[in-house]
């Protein structure tokens, strides 16, 4: 059952965005969420840390964009436009177009954040973030194919994102004067993950910065 899951998963990439050189190297990749770390491995020479191996893995990480500048609606991948966002005035909501598929991003009534995509389908996929305490911006955020968390330090914007407790990439402001941010993370994590990470990000800091102020749905 799992396996027919991820399959599906792994062809919705290819049908969702079509040539994208990030997307057909991860879904080769999306039944074996570690195979970067493998391959990290084995040039390291064996076993390693777990932070020198994460290290290894995203060393080449592409950076995504939530995006180009202040007002500008456009998911930048490494200066490429990859999709497009419309994000509600009043309400912490998004819904984000990446190739022709359109996903949205809720806050739920317990503060949760949905993200439910493609719209329209009749067996939509479903990608969950839950904020694991009240006095703390630390993130857990399923997805069909990994689970994974971000931390924010007490003190800092940046954000770590982990995966199996494996360090795996960051969030840090797109720019010294922006509220923006930009994700980078290893290659293998499929850009379907790397928007909602993203949007847990801006939407972690959004509620930081007002105080968790902004209305759900």
């Amino acid at each position: 059952m799992v396996g027919e899951f991820l399959a599906r998963w792994e062809g919705h990439l290819v049908a969702g965005i079509q040539g994208g050189v990030l997307l057909l190297r991860t879904t080769r990749q999306t039944a074996h969420p570690e195979a970067a770390l493998d391959v990290a491995r084995a040039r390291t020479g064996g076993e390693r840390s777990p932070s020198r191996c994460a290290t290894a893995a995203w060393y080449r990480a592409r950076v995504l964009t939530w995006g180009r500048s202040w007002g500008n609606q456009e998911l930048v991948l490494d200066g490429t436009t990859v999709g497009r966002f419309d994000t509600a005035t009043f309400r912490e909501r998004t819904t984000v177009q990446l190739g022709t598929e359109a996903w949205e991003y809720v806050r739920q009534p317990g503060g949760q954040i949905l993200g439910t995509g493609p719209v329209g389908s009749p067996t939509p996929f479903q990608l969950w973030a839950t904020r694991r305490s009240f006095f703390t911006f630390v993130w857990d955020v399923v997805t069909p194919v990994a689970r994974y968390e971000l931390k924010q330090g007490t003190f800092s914007t940046a954000f770590q994102v982990l995966r199996d407790g494996v360090q795996i990439g960051e969030a840090r402001r797109a720019g010294t004067l922006t509220t923006r941010f930009s994700l980078a993370v290893a290659p293998d994590v499929p850009l379907q993950d790397q928007v909602f990470l993203l949007w847990v990000v801006e939407a972690s800091e959004r509620r930081r910065s007002h105080g968790s102020s902004a209305s759900t749905g």
